[in-house]
């Protein structure tokens, strides 16, 4: 099993196998059978749709939706044969203000090269990849997470002056993506 987002790889029985750089971003003392899959308390499904809690204490699934399961009806059950799933890449574009990105960007690089790989792909055919790779790496390197207090943060990036990465864009003048912090 493989998480969509930050590429951690776990066997059929929850444990963690394996993460995408996992010696140099979190160095030899990570003890993956500490960070191995959690069972769920409680697993149950309504019209397709699953449902899982960790609170073993929490009311069976018909209960808690209560008045819920009408508009889930409306939403999942309004053609014979229920919902159908359509697979493959569904992308949306979303009017949004800046807390969108900016509450992603909270120190979570490490699952950029997982979830936005159809970008590095991409590139890579029009002859980019490896300059977009490179410049994850640096980012990755340089980078350091800070949570002054619960609730806030940020990702900040420090590179030896005169140092920093571009950003590859084929087509595009190389744009830098990081000034340097004197």
């Amino acid at each position: 099993h493989v998480c969509p987002y930050h590429g951690w790889t776990y066997g059929s029985d929850g444990e963690l196998k394996g993460m995408p750089d996992a010696r140099k971003v979190y160095g030899d003392d990570l003890d993956k059978k500490k960070w191995g899959l959690v069972p769920v308390a409680q697993l149950d499904s309504y019209l397709g749709l699953i449902f899982a809690t960790f609170a073993p204490e929490a009311p069976p699934l018909g209960d808690y939706l209560g008045d819920m399961r009408f508009f889930l009806d409306v939403l999942y059950d309004r053609r014979a044969g229920g919902t159908e799933l359509v697979g493959g890449v569904q992308r949306w574009a979303v009017a949004t203000n800046w807390k969108m990105p900016a509450e992603n960007m909270i120190g979570d690089v490490y699952h950029a090269p997982v979830s936005h790989s159809s970008i590095i792909s991409a590139a890579s055919l029009l002859g980019g990849g490896d300059e977009i790779n490179q410049s994850m790496n640096q980012i990755l390197e340089h980078a350091r997470n800070v949570a002054p207090e619960p609730g806030h943060g940020l990702t900040v990036r420090f590179f030896p002056e005169g140092e920093g990465p571009d950003l590859y864009l084929p087509g595009d003048a190389a744009t830098s993506l990081n000034p340097v912090v004197k």
